[in-house]
């Protein structure tokens, strides 16, 4: 089973992701904001994390270095809405194994999870 983090603080796509990752049969877990993003990802064994770029109280780029440091072996995916490829350089640099622009197609996304976890679609 996938172990899936899902970080992002608009609560609608949030709730969306989160309903539909758990349909897909995946252990969904979810943060609304940078800090508790953070506490997420110390606290559960994920195998693939997907966050935004802006997060209210932080970046999801610095998300990327944490994660990336505390589990190396898990998978990342950086999503945003702004259109500037510094941050998607940005974003590789630090971690972050895929980098899809908002809005983001579900099922795009799903091919990349599974993908990303060894589980082809």
């Amino acid at each position: 089973m996938i172990n899936l983090l899902v970080i992002d603080d608009d609560p609608d796509l949030l709730s969306v992701l989160s309903g539909y990752f758990l349909s897909q049969g995946m252990r969904v877990f979810v943060a609304n904001n940078f800090t508790e993003g953070m506490k997420q990802s110390d606290r559960k064994r994920i195998n693939v994390m997907i966050t935004d770029f802006k997060l209210g109280d932080g970046e999801g780029t610095d998300l990327l270095s944490h994660f990336r440091e505390a589990h190396p072996e898990a998978k990342l995916i950086m999503v945003s809405g702004f259109d500037d490829p510094n941050l998607e350089e940005a974003a590789k640099t630090r971690g972050a194994d895929v980098f899809l622009k908002k809005p983001v197609d579900l099922e795009l996304l799903t091919n990349w999870v599974n993908k990303l976890s060894g589980k082809e679609s």
